[in-house]
């Protein structure tokens, strides 16, 4: 179980393929890569900072200060109106990513095996693309937002930028 999400939080555009053999591992996922994707977005002290403030049964920070990253935050920097979807959306769209792109691949004794089955075919993988890149630009305007109020607000911000990803 992650710090902000969960296996059931990937509904809708994050919803995974079950398996019937009872062995997705979703979970493996969320605890390697949620408090590193959250360390590089805030760096390492304002993420304690925010971890120590998260209630753990609502999986929410309490301060408004921690808050106002979590949820949607749209503000004004030179004169565009920058929007990130939140933190827990940025989390589900980067373990997601990353899910669903390892799991495409199988290991086999035969060697690392594309899996197919008799009657589909795969689908082009670019969505996995475009759902990594939407996480980067919310990342990039909470970082951006952060940067703003750096002084006053988030004097131990240090976070790490990212870019969106390309095909090419």
């Amino acid at each position: 179980m992650g710090l902000l999400i969960v296996k059931s939080d990937f509904v809708g555009k994050y919803a995974l393929a079950t398996s019937t053999k009872g062995n997705d591992n979703i979970d493996a996922y969320i605890a390697e890569f949620e408090e590193q994707i959250l360390i590089d977005l805030l760096g390492l002290e304002l993420f304690e900072l925010f971890k120590a403030d998260v209630d753990s049964g609502t999986k929410k920070p309490v301060t408004a200060i921690y808050l106002t990253l979590y949820d949607r935050l749209n503000f004004e920097y030179c004169n565009c109106l920058l929007t990130s979807f939140g933190i827990k959306n940025i989390l589900l769209s980067i373990v997601y990513f990353y899910y669903v792109r390892d799991n495409t691949i199988k290991q086999t004794v035969n060697g690392n095996v594309k899996i197919q089955t008799e009657v589909s075919q795969p689908s082009d993988q670019t969505y996995l693309l475009l759902r990594y890149n939407e996480a980067i630009m919310s990342y990039s305007v909470i970082q951006r937002y952060c940067l703003q109020n750096e002084i006053d607000v988030y004097p131990t911000f240090k976070g790490v930028y990212k870019q969106i990803a390309s095909l090419i």
